[in-house]
């Protein structure tokens, strides 16, 4: 039998389960005897495949923090550009101006929420009184305070 090849099982509620098969020869005095031995790998191939995704995400997250990093170095150098550029500009095209700014800030907000996909990881995750939270917005936003 090929080694690595990818075997299927019907087991006796007849799903189909990936196993491997092993071979042994055993030595008897009647002759050569082929032990067999089949093992249903259902959990470690589940639990490769969440590894797998576990490292495609863990390498998106580097990814994005590189691309965060290369992006923001020349969104630097435009904003000061753009700064400087904003005192030599006559007062009746300062629109055009504040346009780029908010374009820029749009670009700015976008960029931070992107760096934020590489710290995900530092999420601690709780359950929460939901209503008590609401309540305390709306006591907080109402006139009586």
């Amino acid at each position: 039998m090929a080694s690595g090849t990818e075997l299927r099982a019907l087991r006796k509620d007849r799903r189909e389960v990936p196993v491997e098969v092993s071979l042994s020869p055993v030595q008897l005095d009647e002759g050569l005897l082929i032990a067999s031995a089949i093992r249903d790998v259902t959990e470690r191939k589940k639990l490769e495949e969440k590894l797998q995704e576990k490292e495609r995400l863990a390498d998106m997250g580097t990814i994005a923090a590189i691309f965060a990093h290369e992006v923001a170095n020349p969104l630097n150098g435009i904003y000061t550009t753009m700064e400087f550029i904003k005192e030599l500009v006559p007062a009746e095209n300062q629109n055009l101006i504040a346009g780029l700014s908010t374009e820029f800030d749009r670009l700015r907000s976008m960029l931070d929420q992107f760096r934020s996909l590489s710290r995900l990881s530092d999420l601690k995750m709780e359950l929460v009184d939901f209503a008590k939270i609401v309540g305390h917005v709306v006591k907080m936003n109402s006139p009586s305070g």
